[in-house]
């Protein structure tokens, strides 16, 4: 009678192990967030696919509806996450270069807004 080893129970004969999927890390989601608003800017909210957002962000669609469930969500997580955007990095060495460089990111960010709003 042969016995088994603990890890052979796991899996029948010729099945594979299960992948074990890296940890999520935040700049990798904010790929994903970037990817789909990049998307939305080009193509519209309405014409967006996890196709499209997933071939961007250079993921699987299924990694997308595991983690945001829908397009709605993910769009919606998207967009919230562009209002807290970190301010961090204004240290520019003098009060007038940070003032300039406040208002320059607040620029972009209405540009950036704006064509979010054309997309939606």
């Amino acid at each position: 009678m042969m016995s088994e080893k603990a890890g052979d129970r796991a899996h029948p004969p010729g099945a594979r192990p299960p992948v074990r999927r890296p940890r999520l890390t935040p700049e990798r989601e904010d790929e994903f967030l970037a990817a789909a608003l990049a998307v939305v800017r080009e193509t519209g909210y309405e014409a967006l696919t996890m196709e499209g957002v997933a071939a961007r962000a250079q993921c699987s669609k299924a990694t997308l509806y595991r983690l945001y469930g829908s397009k709605q969500r993910l769009v919606a997580t998207a967009v919230s996450r562009t209002r807290r955007a970190p301010r961090a990095g204004l240290d520019t060495g003098s009060l007038r270069g940070d003032l300039l460089a406040a208002a320059r990111r607040v620029a972009a960010g209405f540009t950036e807004s704006t064509t979010l709003v054309w997309g939606v």
